[in-house]
C-alpha cells in the first residue's frame, strides 16, 4: 500500500485514471479499512483538512465549474457542492453538468 501511494503521488490525475481505474483504498491497508475511514481515527487530521479543502476559499475571478453525473473520479455532489459553496460566498460561478452516458456502466 505505501509503495502505491508513494507512487500516485507523483502522478497526474489522467495517469491515475488509465492506469489503476477502479482502485480502492481499502485494498492498500493492512485493516481493509479506507483511507479515509482510517484518518477519521486521527483527531488531529480533521482541522488539518478543513483547512485545505478547496471550498473554504472565495475566487476572486470568475470560475467555470463542470462535471459529468457520471463520473466515477471525483464525484458529482462534491463538484455541484463546491460551486454552491461559493455561490453563496459571493463568488461568480458558472456551473455546468456534462450529462454524457457512463462509460463502463457500474
Amino acid at each position: 500500500g505505501q509503495a502505491m501511494l508513494d507512487r500516485l503521488g507523483t502522478e497526474c490525475i489522467g495517469d491515475v485514471i488509465f492506469q489503476q481505474p477502479f482502485l480502492r483504498t481499502s485494498s492498500l491497508t493492512r485493516d481493509g479499512k479506507s483511507l479515509l475511514e482510517n484518518l477519521d481515527t486521527i483527531p488531529e487530521a480533521a482541522p488539518i483538512f478543513e483547512e485545505q479543502r478547496i471550498g473554504t476559499l472565495t475566487p476572486a475571478s470568475p470560475v467555470f465549474v463542470t462535471s459529468g453525473i457520471n463520473d466515477d473520479t471525483i464525484p458529482y455532489d462534491q463538484v455541484r457542492q463546491l460551486a454552491g459553496e461559493w455561490c453563496e460566498k459571493g463568488a461568480d460561478v458558472t456551473f455546468r453538468t456534462n450529462q454524457l452516458p457512463p462509460i463502463t456502466p457500474g
